[in-house]
């Protein structure tokens, strides 16, 4: 939980963040530049991610650990970032490459080590993959100096303060609001924009830590809270949140605003644009969030709001569903139990043997004497069923999608489930599970996976 922090002090910034794609060579940093160089009066904070698939090639360093893979994979990462270095001016060059060349010594000590060890863990593979954000740091930090704009590189370990729970740490916000208090604040009263690294921080020990999946995302939010910035904007490669996802739906449309309960349904069902982590702390704040497209950066894009009011009077007079998401790769777990007639205390049983096994649940459904739920293919494990079957009979079925319908206005319009129903019925799809009511604003069904593409154009169509 963040604590209520005080304003005073602070410059009300806006917190750009660059994903992979947006730093992914040499014109594409050009193109961060110039965008950065159009927020200069808005005291921009900068949070960056790895160059695009950077991480995936770090983190194969521990999967391969093969001297001569490995050393190909050095290779590799060296000659990609050193083409951006050398389009430095020349005494930009001179600053940043004695910088850049100690990062990637380090990196070659850890692999030695690595290959080395006959197991590899997750404190290991988080300094591993902590090197993304440690370059392309230094690379846009020289691009900015390049064009005469200050800035300062600043590695976040120095800011983020964790936990130990390597893969996805926990944030200390206490600690961490201080941090940037004392090493960021100073940066921007001379008008120096920070370079961080998204993604990463330190625990307690000193040990490096990342934030989990799309953690640059969480990284800005946490630097936004810190600083009260006005602003979150988080730069991709596309244009925002859209009404479905355009690989399946051609038709689909760039959604202007949403409501930050709209966009954590989305981000959490399929719609991959944020880390739903990215939501919570700007909520606190009631800090706005909008995705714009790096490539047309003159795009509107889309605009998070905290407060579902904002919508509200939008939503009263416009279609009940803003979008349509769907997640793949689920997997349906009916439980069977005669001790579910009566007695109390059966679903926490059940309860306590998914999170005894660390995996979520994500959609739940109940009858007197079953109980229906969703986990993702990935979670699934020998260990978990057997658990199981100790209390209930266990039927499990692969090859499932999440479909979700999100949007404030399903609360008000009744006619809505019948729609959905009624092009379930014409498309001739049917429906394994439906959850609605946790959410005033998701209505969830699981389907096939082999149904999923025909489902979302056929509900794109009746709501679009």
């Amino acid at each position: 939980m963040q604590p209520n922090l005080p304003r005073e002090g602070f410059f009300m910034s806006i917190i750009l963040k660059f994903g992979g794609t947006s730093v992914a060579n040499t014109t594409a940093i050009n193109q961060v530049v110039g965008i950065i160089r159009r927020t200069l009066p808005k005291n921009p904070v900068v949070i960056t991610s790895a160059l695009a698939h950077v991480t995936n090639l770090l983190l194969s360093i521990a999967e391969f650990r093969q001297k001569v893979a490995v050393e190909k994979i050095l290779r590799d990462l060296k000659k990609r970032h050193w083409e951006v270095l050398r389009s430095f001016k020349p005494h930009i060059q001179a600053k940043i490459e004695p910088l850049l060349t100690e990062e990637f010594l380090e990196l070659e000590r850890l692999a030695a080590r690595l290959l080395q060890k006959s197991n590899v863990t997750k404190k290991d593979l988080d300094l591993l993959a902590s090197f993304g954000e440690r370059f392309s740091s230094w690379l846009l930090t020289g691009a900015l100096l390049s064009q005469k704009i200050p800035a300062q590189r600043v590695d976040s370990r120095e800011l983020v303060v964790t936990d130990s729970n390597f893969g996805a740490a926990e944030v200390d916000f206490e600690k961490t609001r201080r941090n940037f208090a004392r090493k960021i604040s100073p940066l921007l009263r001379r008008k120096i924009i920070p370079v961080i690294t998204g993604f990463i921080g330190r625990n307690h020990k000193g040990n490096t830590t990342t934030l989990g999946r799309g953690g640059s995302d969480y990284s800005a939010a946490i630097t936004a809270v810190c600083l009260h910035a006005k602003e979150i904007q988080i730069w991709k490669d596309i244009p925002g949140f859209m009404t479905a996802d355009p690989r399946v739906v051609k038709t689909a449309r760039i959604i202007p605003q949403l409501s930050f309960q709209e966009a954590a349904e989305l981000s959490y069902f399929g719609a991959k644009l944020l880390h739903p982590k990215t939501i919570h702390p700007a909520v606190a704040q009631n800090i706005p969030v909008r995705i714009l497209n790096t490539f047309a950066p003159d795009n509107p894009g889309t605009i998070i709001y905290g407060k579902s009011s904002l919508r509200q009077a939008q939503a009263d007079k416009s279609l009940p569903v803003m979008a349509i998401a769907y997640k793949k790769g689920i997997t349906i777990m009916n439980i069977s139990s005669l001790r579910m007639l009566g007695p109390y205390g059966f679903l926490e049983e059940l309860f306590r043997i998914f999170a005894a096994h660390r995996v979520p649940i994500d959609v739940v459904a109940t009858s007197e004497v079953s109980v229906s739920m969703t986990i993702e293919d990935k979670t699934y494990n020998a260990g978990l069923i057997g658990a199981l079957q100790k209390i209930g009979m266990v039927e499990v079925r692969h090859g499932h999608v999440i479909l979700s319908l999100v949007g404030t206005g399903l609360k008000n319009d009744p006619r809505v489930e019948a729609h959905i129903f009624e092009v379930f019925r014409l498309a001739k799809i049917p429906t394994e599970m439906i959850s609605k009511g946790a959410s005033s604003i998701n209505f969830t069904c699981i389907i096939e996976e082999k149904f999923c593409e025909k489902a979302v154009r056929a509900l794109h169509s009746k709501f679009f």
